[in-house]
């Protein structure tokens, strides 16, 4: 085990372009992709070892696309537009995801062996999931004060049984008055949010 306190962060040299303010990055197949929005629309940068970044170079959506929505899972980059899902081997050119699901928001995903998700919000709050990123289930409706903006998420398998995943959520809601950021936890045998 790590201890925090010795921890040591480096500056690392880069041409990574100082122009890009809010952005999400995301990591797949030995590559980091950093998407931003700039101008009016979302651009991508990518690198294999974080120094060396490709030109910001804008992605080929023909609707504007919600950068913080990016998610890598199964191989592939996935990407909110208009209610709509794109996917990705590459960051530049999409294809629509042919699902009749309309998509609100993209929370997170599990890479587990059997139990590899997608997990989204539907467009009237309620709780979906996918296998295949086409066929959803639809589960329970979320809280008012759940997260709508700003997702972050990491999930792991727990101390008591490895084939068990849990996902904790963190982001904000500008909806409710308590505009902190707030922290959510599901566990994959469960589809309640606590």
């Amino acid at each position: 085990q790590q201890d925090p306190e010795l921890l040591n962060w480096q500056k690392i040299e880069n041409n990574l372009s100082k122009t890009l303010q809010e952005q999400k990055a995301v990591y797949l197949n030995g590559c980091i992709y950093i998407f931003a929005e700039q101008k009016a629309q979302v651009v991508l940068t990518k690198s294999t070892d974080g120094k060396s970044w490709s030109a910001l170079e804008a992605i080929n959506i023909p609707v504007k696309a919600d950068y913080s929505s990016v998610i890598a899972w199964e191989n592939q980059l996935y990407i909110l537009a208009a209610q709509n899902l794109y996917s990705t081997t590459d960051g530049i050119n999409w294809t629509k995801v042919d699902t009749e699901q309309t998509i609100s928001q993209l929370l997170a995903c599990t890479k587990d062996e059997n139990k590899s998700k997608l997990i989204g919000v539907d467009s009237e709050r309620y709780y979906i999931e996918s296998k295949d990123g086409v066929n959803w289930n639809r589960y329970e409706k979320l809280p008012l004060d759940f997260p709508t903006s700003g997702h972050q998420f990491v999930n792991y398998p727990l101390d008591t049984n490895e084939k068990i995943s849990r996902t904790i959520l963190l982001g904000n809601n500008e909806e409710v008055a308590d505009t902190t950021t707030t922290v959510w936890m599901q566990i994959d045998s469960d589809h309640d949010w606590t």
